[in-house]
């Protein structure tokens, strides 16, 4: 079973953001984002964006550490922790 977080779940007038991040069961982290609405239209072209970075298990020290996390930190906690932070 997969461990996953929302980052982002918002709505502002008729445009929407949703951003999570997972971790599946082979050790990868992934982060999804989907972006709908006008304000999306007018940057893309497209009222509808989605994209996906997946960082391989052997990167994770490499994320946690450039996240401020000590060596050995749960990198999906830390992201959730820093990404929320202003």
């Amino acid at each position: 079973m997969e461990r996953s977080v929302t980052l982002r779940s918002e709505r502002y007038g008729d445009s929407a953001y949703y951003l999570r991040a997972y971790l599946r069961t082979d050790g990868m982290l992934v982060i999804e984002g989907h972006d709908l609405g006008e304000t999306t239209r007018r940057f893309w072209g497209s009222g509808e964006y989605e994209w996906t970075i997946a960082i391989a298990k052997e990167q994770l020290p490499a994320l946690v550490d450039t996240l401020g996390g000590q060596a050995g930190a749960d990198a999906l906690e830390l992201l959730s922790t820093r990404y929320r932070e202003d």
